[in-house]
């Protein structure tokens, strides 16, 4: 490659920080549902969606990572 790294940008805590990531799958627009109550406890799960494909796919709450 050309040593680029993809990078995702977000605020945690009110400090911007970049993550590092393999590669972007692209952009869609999808409906967040709650994270399933058995799941509830697990606090750094904000919300899951299910891709077109059936692949369930969870959201995390980066402010729960540190």
């Amino acid at each position: 490659g050309n040593g680029s790294v993809p990078l995702v940008l977000s605020e945690i805590r009110g400090e911007r920080v970049a993550l590092a990531v393999d590669r972007f799958e692209g952009q869609q627009d999808f409906y967040v549902k709650p994270v399933p109550e058995l799941l509830a406890c697990v606090r750094i799960l904000s919300g899951l969606t299910v891709l077109q494909d059936g692949s369930p796919v969870f959201l995390l709450d980066l402010n729960q990572l540190v």
